[in-house]
């Protein structure tokens, strides 16, 4: 089976955001560009052979999917062999590192990734993914989290976004993306942010859902809303990153261990969740260390 490349990917960059520790070669090399003037570098295409993929739900229709991947604001060797998850199989033949992330890939809609973590020729590497283990999208809420699989344990090296005892917290890495660094002005006391395939029929409210592949629309729409009411993943992950207070009505376990929680509740209860929602003044500064801290990881467990 052919990989479906993405011949080139932009790397965002980012902003100059954290005093980092400094303990490897490649933490040097990241504080580096932290504080430096790189704020965007073009990863180009190689033919040569790939001992690296990158794998993610490559859906330019989700919004929070498209902009989960780490190469978008990363550089790695042979950086460029990226492929959708939906497009491995098991006639996919590839051996050496596969990082897999970001998204709610821990689920049973992603059987391909057990499948991944079966195979001693590939060595795999979770960054940011999350559990999506239960959802109930015909009622539109789920009430608490869900166990882990197994097959977790069997990652070389593993980040993922939920909080969860024994396991290293590293949040989507969209919070990299520079649009986060700006200023949004708020133009509207509520703003409503919905999952495309699950509209919340909140009337009379500046709305828009998570359709399409413009973060830059998306975050500005966002950020316009002094709260914002959502339940899309990324809607809340996002409202959080600028510093706005978010309700959520969670139709998937996937939203039960934020390290910066919304405030979930059901349907019904989204006017009292408006005063009750808080804002977390570091979370952008924590995400972002985060994903650079794993990122030296990364690049220790590929060039070590």
């Amino acid at each position: 089976m052919t990989f479906r490349y993405y011949r080139r990917i932009e790397s965002q960059g980012w902003q100059d955001h954290a005093k980092l520790k400094v303990n490897s070669l490649w933490r040097r090399r990241v504080k580096g560009m932290l504080s430096g003037d790189q704020n965007k570098a073009v990863i180009e295409h190689d033919h040569g052979p790939a001992t690296t993929v990158h794998v993610f739900r490559a859906d330019p229709t989700n919004c929070g999917d498209w902009w989960s991947l780490p190469a978008r604001y990363f550089t790695f060797p042979s950086h460029d062999n990226v492929v959708d998850i939906n497009d491995w199989g098991p006639d996919t033949h590839f051996a050496g590192t596969a990082i897999l992330g970001g998204g709610g890939l821990i689920g049973p809609a992603f059987s391909h990734l057990e499948s991944m973590l079966d195979r001693p020729e590939i060595i795999c590497v979770g960054w940011g993914l999350g559990e999506n283990m239960l959802d109930d999208k015909r009622s539109g809420y789920v009430s608490g989290a869900a166990a882990l699989p197994d097959y977790v344990s069997r990652f070389r090296l593993l980040g993922i976004r939920d909080v969860i005892d024994g396991f290293r917290w590293v949040p989507c890495a969209s919070c990299m993306h520079p649009v986060f660094s700006g200023h949004h002005e708020i133009k509207h006391e509520i703003v409503v942010f919905e999952h495309k395939r699950l509209p919340l029929g909140i009337d009379g409210l500046p709305r828009m859902t998570n359709q399409g592949n413009d973060i830059d629309a998306i975050v500005r729409f966002i950020a316009s809303g002094k709260t914002v009411v959502t339940n899309s993943y990324h809607g809340a992950y996002w409202a959080i990153l600028l510093g706005r207070p978010c309700v959520t009505i969670p139709f998937s376990s996937k939203f039960y261990r934020m390290k910066h929680p919304p405030h979930l509740c059901p349907h019904d209860e989204w006017r009292q969740g408006v005063d009750k929602a808080r804002v977390y003044e570091s979370a952008l500064a924590e995400s972002r260390k985060a994903n650079v801290d794993f990122y030296a990881d990364v690049m220790d467990l590929l060039l070590g």
